[in-house]
Order: structure tokens, then sequence, then C-alpha cells
């Protein structure tokens, strides 16, 4: 008697599902219409690469994206408690996990500029401006170095973070692929020799993003309160440029 119950339920259970697509059965908790809604499903890693996909609508259940495509086919698929939400046009991505994030160069550096620290007497932190020229760039670089050394003791470090300029669209070359001021400084735009003749007993660092160059100071500086430092193990050429990774040898 139990099993005969047991299968009418399953089938008057397999019945009432008979001809119901299984995307109502499942009906979505959240339905995103009228909006521009922009997927990043496209994988290629270029300048200016496709953002992919552009949607109207997705459903979402238990948190999950069940569906993308016009507003048509995803409203087609709500249940009785489905939650309907018009953004009316405006545009809907994905949420971003940043994993190389450089808020110290940006975010911090700002705030320290706008509240100066007077008991920081070390190591001096300094932002300047991009420079629209190579010789705007060198004068702007040239004057901060020389106000440092007026200002501070011997010994004392200028960590100089220089900006960028509006990149150039017709940039050729290494100006092409990278950040402006990433590649005059690569290329030799501000060299080791020119930071040594104006500051020969300050340590001094300027930097933008990954691209670095330091003078004899600052290896002399590293090595007074880190212990051993070489400009080998600091990977530090001819020009002033470090590589890779400053490394502290005991």
């Amino acid at each position: 008697m139990i099993n005969l119950v047991l299968s009418c339920g399953l089938a008057v259970s397999q019945e009432t599902l008979n001809g119901v697509p299984a995307s109502l059965v499942d009906y979505p908790d959240t339905i995103v219409h009228n909006a521009k809604l922009v997927t990043m499903d496209d994988a290629t890693v270029a300048i200016n690469s496709s953002a992919g996909t552009i949607a109207q609508a997705m459903a979402v259940r238990d948190g999950k994206i069940l569906a993308v495509g016009t507003n048509a086919q995803i409203l087609a698929m709500a249940g009785p408690r489905t939650e309907k939400i018009d953004v009316k046009g405006r545009m809907v991505m994905p949420g971003i996990i940043d994993t190389h994030d450089h808020a110290h160069a940006e975010i911090a550096n700002r705030y320290q500029d706008a509240h100066p620290d007077p008991s920081q007497t070390l190591v001096k932190v300094y932002q300047l401006p991009a420079g629209r020229t190579d010789a705007e760039r060198v004068s702007i670089v040239t004057a901060a170095i020389q106000q440092h050394v007026r200002s501070t003791s011997p010994g004392t470090f200028a960590m100089i973070t220089l900006g960028d300029p509006p990149r150039d669209p017709n940039a050729t070359g290494l100006e092409a692929v990278l950040a402006p001021t990433v590649a005059w400084l690569y290329e030799g735009g501000f060299l080791k020799e020119k930071i040594d003749s104006l500051a020969p007993n300050h340590p001094i660092q300027l930097r933008n993003a990954a691209t670095m160059v330091a003078n004899e100071a600052f290896v002399q500086g590293l090595a007074k309160y880190y212990g051993k430092a070489t400009k080998e193990g600091m990977h530090m050429d001819e020009m002033g440029r470090v590589r890779e990774n400053i490394r502290q040898y005991d």
C-alpha cells in the first residue's frame, strides 16, 4: 500500500512538471532589466579590448547568475515571488576583485601631502607634477632635488614619485605600451650621475609605477640602516635603474 502511494505521488509530480521549462521550475529570486549589462566575458588582454557581451537583463537565484539576455527573454523567467529591478538604462557590471593595488602610491601619499608629519625626519615623500615635455620634467625633478638638499640634513631620504602626462595617441616604441614617465625614466630621462651631482649626500629615489632610479647615496643609506646593500643586490645598472625589488642582506 505504501509503495502504491509513493508511486502515485511520483506520477503526479512528473505530470505537474510536464511541459514546464526548467527555468520556471527554479525561477529567479531577482531579475535586473532595462540595463546596459556589461558581462566582461571577453578574455582578450589588450589595451582597449572589448568588454564582452552587452545584455539588457539578468536573472539571479541564490546569489548566482542564472542567465543574461534580452528583457523579453529574462522577464519570461520570472516566478510569482521574483523581485524585478528596473535600472532604467543604467550600467551594471561584475564586482571587481582588485588583486594588485598601489594605494600607498596614491591615496596615502595624497593624504600625506595634505597632512605633513613634522616628526618625519629620515624620509621625505614628494609627489611631483607630470611635466609636458622632457625639458620640463628635468626642470621639475631638478628643482625638487635641490629644494630637498637645501631643506634637509645630509642622509635624509627623498622618495620622489613622478606624475604622468596624458598618453600620446601617436606614440611609438616604449611610449606606446608603457606609461609616459615609466618610459622616460627607463630610457634615461634622469640619470643616476645627474642625481649624484645634485645630491651627493642625500639618498634620492625617483619612481613611477614599477620603474625606479636611485643615486649612490641611496645605496649607502640602505646599507647604513638595513645592513649590507649593494648595487648588485639591488640589480642597479650604471644608469641607476633598479631592475627588481631591493633585497636585504644580513
